[in-house]
């Protein structure tokens, strides 16, 4: 008891408030409330405050009793916990024909849970969770017979796809007894609600009615793209749930000794040594954090998976000679590498003669994916995509009317110019004029130039040093038009050491970004140091593999799958949630739902702004 009160004092202490997953109106998360409300001690749950009044640390619970499942089809979902015997309430086609579910806590802890009983008609099940038993955080079910009204205020709460922990935003609830019929199945008497996006993973969430703290619903449906969902009343349930909880679970999910488990390995091929060192550790860091956090998961379909952590030192010589050898020994049954492009393209390259499974977590080089390898897969988006999403970003959130493009004349700014021109002709997006520059460009020349067009913002492809000296030459005449350009121009190990407050209004894309911070704190607990966003990305590299394992692993218990027969499941991998991103393989090992992040500098450093 002593420890879940420190652990639960450190986490309130330390929690904030996640961003993402949802379609949402404000662009922030609401304050979470707080006040006392009753509770009946006949059901399970337990007396949370309520969300009507200020206090984020006081109503840490509510995200804490929400956690994430998933199972070895790679169906994915939410639940929340109702007791301190580990129940998990959540809806039915979460966990449709399986018995044996992976349950993650707020803290990012794997848990092994059974299917205790469900009903199809309603679309509820319970599980059982013997490792959550005893657990600080919980939620109360309401049971008045109808929990809601028209009007009425509500959190929903759950894990969308591609965010690592819980999200919370407002809705409202707009309609009762409203029947619906969706995938085969029909459902009466559902509560619906408006203001956010249900997304895939928010399924089995709970529906929290401000006024009370109490969950009024259990979430079934979206109305995507609407922004609408559907609940199940908690009313249609608490009986029912009632006498499930008094059911004995069975112990079939948890880790046995009936099955020996075999040895295999997952091979980090990252820079350890040289300029990038801290980044390649810290890659590699997070493949042992996926490995810890599915050690159990693993063991219990026969696989002993350990790491074994390659130096590449930035070389692709180098990279290409170590992975060769490495892959020698039949137990490796994949590789997680490299930070950068070339030492990447060197490794694929060498695996593309033994068929060992490579999943890149951050190279995003165009032409990684076009080499038609069946064996390589990557987490992060390819660079090609970041100026589209630069014109993207140019017309929908600032709201440009046209972009004037500047470039320096070199052969890799024209391949940028073209990518951002052909961006801007698929969305509709007006160019008023383009002109080469020099480092001997006159200021005000070029502000004539930009008032001749009236352009209302530039587009730069080009050095970062002469980006520098446009910016601060056209500030200094009140020149205040947005800038936009790509990492190659705006790089922060580049521009950072010449900018000053005069750099507002300067985007910039980048293929990787800090992780949340729940993530962070996770990451900082298990190594004792903090992170720099790269583990995150390792992390979800490692569990592309991992997760195709364990779903060889459910038909073939203690079988070392052949390596094309791993590197196909790993192709196939659809909506697999992960801490950078959902995970989703196209046909060339592209990730279909990577994000491309911009930035902004301000007042000298750059700060996310927008995922594309």
């Amino acid at each position: 008891m002593a420890v879940w009160l420190l652990l639960t004092v450190l986490l309130l202490v330390f929690s904030v408030g996640s961003l993402g997953g949802f379609r949402y109106r404000a662009g922030r998360w609401p304050v979470l409330p707080a006040a006392v409300t009753g509770t009946d001690p006949s059901l399970p749950g337990k007396s949370l405050p309520n969300l009507s009044q200020e206090n984020p640390q006081e109503t840490a619970g509510y995200l804490r009793s929400v956690v994430a499942i998933s199972t070895t089809d790679q169906k994915m979902g939410s639940g929340f916990i109702i007791d301190e015997k580990g129940h998990v309430v959540t809806a039915q086609h979460v966990v449709d024909g399986v018995g044996c579910v992976t349950v993650t806590d707020d803290d990012g802890h794997q848990h092994q849970g059974t299917v205790l009983n469900y009903d199809m008609a309603l679309d509820i099940a319970l599980l059982h969770v013997k490792t959550l038993e005893k657990w600080p955080d919980r939620l109360e079910m309401s049971t008045e017979k109808t929990p809601a009204r028209v009007g009425d205020e509500t959190y929903v709460i759950g894990h969308p796809r591609s965010t690592g922990n819980n999200t919370r935003l407002s809705a409202t609830v707009t309609k009762l007894d409203d029947p619906q019929r969706a995938e085969g199945r029909y459902h009466e008497g559902l509560v619906k609600f408006g203001g956010v996006t249900v997304v895939n993973g928010t399924s089995g969430g709970p529906l929290v009615k401000q006024s009370t703290g109490q969950v009024i619903g259990v979430t079934i449906l979206s109305g995507a793209p609407a922004e609408v969902g559907w609940a199940r009343p908690t009313a249609d349930i608490v009986n029912m749930v009632r006498e499930w909880s008094a059911l004995t679970p069975t112990a079939g999910c948890q880790p046995t000794t009936a099955i020996q488990p075999i040895s295999l390995t997952l091979v980090t091929v990252t820079p350890r040594t040289g300029n990038y060192d801290v980044e390649g550790e810290e890659l590699a860091d997070g493949v042992e954090m996926a490995l810890r956090d599915n050690r159990e998961a693993l063991l219990s379909v026969g696989y002993d998976v350990s790491i074994k952590r390659l130096d590449d030192a930035g070389s692709p010589t180098l990279a290409r000679d170590r992975v060769t050898m490495a892959v020698q020994d039949p137990e490796v049954i994949g590789v997680v590498g490299s930070l950068e492009n070339q030492t990447t393209r060197a490794i694929a390259e060498a695996l593309s003669l033994t068929g060992v499974p490579l999943v890149a977590p951050t190279a995003g080089a165009d032409d990684l994916a076009d080499r038609g390898f069946s064996h390589f897969n990557r987490v992060v988006a390819n660079s090609g995509r970041q100026n589209p999403a630069l014109a993207n970003f140019a017309k929908g959130q600032l709201r440009v009317g046209n972009v004037f493009i500047l470039e320096d004349g070199s052969p890799d700014a024209a391949v940028q110019v073209k990518a951002f021109t052909e961006g801007a002709a698929v969305i509709g997006l007006p160019l008023s004029g383009s002109l080469k520059v020099s480092a001997a460009f006159d200021a005000a020349e070029l502000k004539k130039h930009l008032a001749d067009a009236r352009a209302e913002a530039v587009y730069y492809a080009g050095s970062s040093q002469l980006a520098v000296d446009l910016i601060r030459s056209l500030r200094s005449l009140e020149v205040m038009l947005p800038f936009l350009g790509t990492q190659e121009a705006f790089a922060p190990t580049q521009f950072l050491p010449y900018v000053d407050a005069d750099a507002q209004g300067v985007y910039f894309t980048r293929l990787t970004a800090e992780q949340v911070d729940q993530f962070k704190r996770k990451y900082e607990q298990v190594f004792g140091k903090a992170s720099r966003g790269y583990a995150g990305y390792g992390y979800d590299a490692a569990y592309a593999i991992i997760a195709a394992l364990r779903k060889y692993g459910a038909e073939h218990p203690a079988q070392r799958p052949a390596r094309a027969d791993l590197a196909r499941l790993i192709r196939e991998t659809r909506g697999l949630p992960g801490w950078s991103a959902l995970i989703t393989f196209e046909s060339n090992g592209e990730n279909q739902t990577s994000w491309v992040h911009v930035y902004e500098w301000r007042m000298g450093r750059p700060v996310h702004t927008r995922k594309q």
